[in-house]
């Protein structure tokens, strides 16, 4: 019951053609399980304590490393951003999931494509297809208004092919 898992239980490789096992509710994304559709984990539940070296940070005032988050505190309207770089490939399409805390919406890219980020809090997921710029993902916060934030366990995750869509 793992829409994730690469067989289904008894299934030979050589005999599925595809599998969408449906036991997703509304709004959950559908993979296709057949074997070779799933691509390559680049950033498993990445605390940013344990890859803190590689995160690069721009308005370094208003975004801390605390207990394995990146945490945006009152970030200049322009935005502040914490930065990954990982490695990614020109028309491939990445899934990127982490829980979130905001009080406004912000963004997560991969490259130059973006995908807005809802205020509130919970967990995140969007794919997003790399077609230009810099090989990272980026979250970016910025408000003219008081704004506190908080991104943790993240994962990117290559899907091959991209997804098709969401369950309404």
């Amino acid at each position: 019951n793992n829409p994730e898992q690469i067989l289904p239980t008894g299934v030979s490789a050589v005999n599925l053609k595809l599998w969408l096992p449906m036991m997703e509710g509304a709004g959950s994304y559908v993979y296709n399980g057949a074997a070779g559709t799933t691509g390559t984990e680049l950033v498993s539940n990445g605390g940013f304590d344990e890859v803190c070296q590689k995160w690069g940070l721009s308005d370094v005032a208003t975004i801390a490393i605390t207990g394995g988050k990146a945490v945006w505190t009152n970030p200049a309207s322009g935005g502040a951003f914490a930065d990954q770089y990982i490695s990614v490939t020109t028309g491939k399409t990445y899934r990127v999931t982490f829980d979130y805390t905001a009080s406004d919406s912000g963004f997560v890219y991969i490259g130059d494509q973006y995908v807005s980020i809802p205020s509130g809090n919970g967990t995140f997921t969007a794919d997003i297809t790399y077609t230009s710029g810099s090989a990272r993902v980026r979250f970016a916060y910025g408000s003219s208004s008081a704004l506190t934030a908080s991104i943790d366990n993240v994962s990117v995750k290559e899907v091959v092919p991209p997804a098709t869509g969401t369950i309404s």
